[in-house]
Formats: structure tokens, sequence, C-alpha cells
């Protein structure tokens, strides 16, 4: 439902901004938060659910305590009025910090894997260097990896 990082003003309008953060930083799907709500299974677009979430009908101490423990937080955080802000960013940043570098180290991997199968595909001869590299220890690896770097500086 987000499509953009929300500014601290945008988080502010919600009646619970730091659970609004936590749901945009964490990632989880509306699915995934109904669920744990007890909700059962829902849609993305379940309004009830985002309902719930955005302050605009009651949501019941049982679904608060199960959003507490699904986030791993305090509930009187979650649900409280004023945004946590820490250094210039939302207490939820800080707390999915290590999860989202992660995230876009993983999306980085997939592309630069996604450049080498298309650099193989273009250059065919690349494979027997490849699969003569695979045979290398480590010590052996860094050995040519030195030679390169030295050859191209």
């Amino acid at each position: 439902m987000f499509k953009k990082k929300l500014t601290y003003a945008e988080l502010s309008e919600y009646k619970y901004p730091n659970l609004i953060a936590e749901l945009i930083e964490s990632h989880y799907s509306i699915c995934t938060v109904a669920e744990h709500m007890g909700m059962g299974r829902r849609s993305e677009t379940d309004l009830e659910v985002w309902d719930k979430l955005t302050g605009k009908t009651e949501i019941f101490v049982s679904e608060c305590a199960a959003l507490s423990g699904l986030f791993h937080a305090p509930m009187r955080y979650l649900f409280s009025h004023e945004l946590r802000v820490i250094q210039g960013e939302t207490a939820a940043f800080y707390r999915y910090l290590d999860s989202n570098c992660q995230i876009q180290e993983e999306m980085e991997r997939s592309q630069m894997v996604k450049e080498i199968v298309r650099k193989f595909k273009e250059n065919p001869h690349l494979l027997k260097l490849y699969k003569v590299i695979l045979t290398w220890d480590e010590k052996q690896l860094q050995e040519f990896i030195d030679l390169v770097e030295k050859k191209t500086t």
C-alpha cells in the first residue's frame, strides 16, 4: 500500500505512526500481519486490516499484543501517538537497518549474477576460465587476483 518512504510529517498523520513505520521497514505483508492479528488470511488491500493499522477503526488488545510479538517491540512504542525519531531516522529504520542492508546486498548480488550470466552468453570462452577458477583454493585465487590487478593498473 505504501509505494514510497513516507516523510515524518506523513507518518505523524497516522494514529500509530511507529506501527506504520515498523510495517514499512519490516517489509511484512498485510497477509502476514493479519494472520498474526488472528484475522486469518487476507489480501494486501483488505480494508479491515488497513483500517485497524491506520487507527481508523478499533484495534483489540489481543491484536495489539500479537503485533507487539510480530515486531518484537513494546506495545507502548508501537501504539504511541508520537513518532519516535533517533538521529534523524525513525526508530523502525534502525531496528531493521541490518535486515534492510542484507536485502540491499542480496539485490546487488542478484544484479551481479544477472550481469555475469549475460557476459557468459556473450563470451563463451569465459566459461572455460570460470571452470578452471572453480578448482582453485583461496591462495591460488588471491594470487590470480593480485596478478590481474597488477596488469590492469
